[in-house]
């Protein structure tokens, strides 16, 4: 059976599930039948799974959890929803999973806890010796699994003492006990551009690597052909946004209608109560800022091997081994194959060719951006949003002035309307000794400069 599983997941054809109506493709019949209910109400007689209906709106699904989630929608459903309860902090949570997750966050609780002998005892009478322990370290972990998966990474050394199958990495030194965790390593190993099976509009021909990006793009750039869209669209409450990718709506509430910012999920650390969009930001926040409490980060932390650098992101690991000039020095670098030029990324160099050498820029694998408002490309959206400025401008909505940027924009907030701090979109940062606050981190640190019990 296990084999049969394996090849399975490795044969092409293996989605059969096919929709009628707009030709999308699914891995399961229940699939099918849940696009059937969302896109084609009018089909719903030939969908033979239950359909769950909700009985305050007209939502409805073949798929239990996604009703669930659903129902929490519904004030009148939420309020009588059993939440998890954090002990520490009173904070509520909708399962054990997520309770286990903030806890982390406490430095009085233990890296690792289970949140069945959170629920069931006090604090004062937890039996801490429920965790699984590792004999070389000392490190706490919730299950033998995670425990197993430990003794790999960090004690090689001992990993032929285990009866256990070893998964190995064909393509890097990666090992694991488990082969779910195997199969989602290897999602890691990009694929030469041309075995990769790549998802094309076909209004268009751009070639995307999973189905999802390829839907958001059907809704930003074919917005008539959106009922071929199989993933579930997020729709924008206060304007006609839509997206595929349910984070993504939360970033559009967040820095396009600042009305709602309050209501924006950030991350609070609880040794300075600074706020982070992301669990890595605060992650990363925790090991520079409050060091003594590293072992409340639940993310696996990357260390540089020639200095104290420490960071829960190998991206920017990667970014700061090249300040070393013994790493920098021996660092694959990508040469491109029209010109001499040499360049650290793949990314970089594919946008030097967009820049450079117009002409083959159907030889990049990177996805293009393109500006609507004039004929600039690049493979960097970071590029491409500095590059709008130019075009677009925010207004102030208490006095009508125009800016370039939304920072320049949230200075002015700052300065001119301190009573609508509320109304700015980026991370406030605000001077321990006087009032002076700004959304710019090296203007607080030159206004430090300014304080001179704080510079002796």
């Amino acid at each position: 059976m296990k084999e049969h599983r394996k090849q399975n997941r490795l044969d092409p054809h293996r989605f059969e599930f096919i929709c009628i109506h707009c030709q999308a493709i699914f891995a399961s019949k229940r699939n099918l039948d849940d696009h059937k209910v969302r896109i084609h109400p009018h089909s719903i007689p030939t969908v033979t799974s239950t359909i769950y209906q909700c009985t305050y709106c007209e939502y409805r699904s073949v798929l239990k959890g996604n009703f669930g989630k659903h129902m929490m929608k519904h004030s009148e459903t939420a309020n009588n929803y059993t939440f998890q309860t954090c002990l520490h902090c009173n904070a509520k949570f909708k399962t054990k999973a997520h309770l286990d997750r903030h806890l982390l966050t406490h430095p009085e609780t233990p890296v690792a806890i289970c949140s069945e002998m959170h629920m069931s005892e006090p604090p004062e009478k937890m039996n801490y010796n429920k965790f699984k322990v590792c004999v070389h370290c000392n490190g706490k972990f919730k299950n033998k699994a995670s425990l197993d998966d430990h003794t790999i990474r960090e004690h090689p050394g001992v990993v032929a003492y285990f009866s256990r199958q070893i998964h190995e990495c064909a393509e890097c030194p990666y090992k694991t006990f488990s082969e779910v965790r195997l199969n989602r390593h290897m999602v890691k190993h990009t694929k030469p551009v041309g075995s990769y099976n790549f998802s094309i509009c076909n209004r268009c021909n751009t070639k995307y690597r999973s189905k999802q990006l390829l839907d958001e793009h059907i809704i930003r750039k074919h917005p008539d052909s959106i009922a071929s869209v199989s993933s579930k669209i997020h729709e924008c409450t206060r304007c006609t946004y839509q997206t595929a990718f349910k984070a993504q709506i939360a970033k559009h509430m967040a820095f396009k209608h600042s009305e709602t910012v309050d209501n924006y999920n950030y991350k609070m650390c609880v040794h300075c109560d600074a706020k982070f969009k992301s669990n890595f930001a605060l992650a990363n926040h925790t090991i520079k800022k409050h060091p003594d409490y590293m072992g409340s980060v639940c993310h696996k932390i990357y260390d540089c091997a020639l200095c104290p650098y420490k960071t829960v992101l190998k991206t920017h690991l990667d970014r700061h081994m090249l300040k070393h000039p013994e790493c920098a020095a021996s660092h694959n670098l990508i040469k491109c194959v029209h010109c001499d030029a040499t360049y650290k990324s793949k990314q970089t160099m594919d946008d030097h060719i967009v820049r450079v050498h117009p002409k083959f820029i159907a030889s990049i694998s990177s996805k293009i951006h393109e500006c609507k408002y004039c004929a600039y490309k690049t493979t960097a959206i970071s590029n491409m949003k500095t590059h709008t400025i130019q075009h677009t401008k925010v207004s102030c909505m208490h006095c009508n002035l125009t800016f370039k940027s939304r920072t320049i924009l949230d200075e002015h907030i700052i300065g001119k309307h301190p009573d609508f701090l509320a109304s700015i979109s980026g991370k406030l940062h605000e001077c321990s000794h006087c009032t002076y606050k700004t959304v710019r981190k090296t203007l607080l640190y030159r206004h430090m400069l300014k304080h001179p019990d704080i510079n002796s």
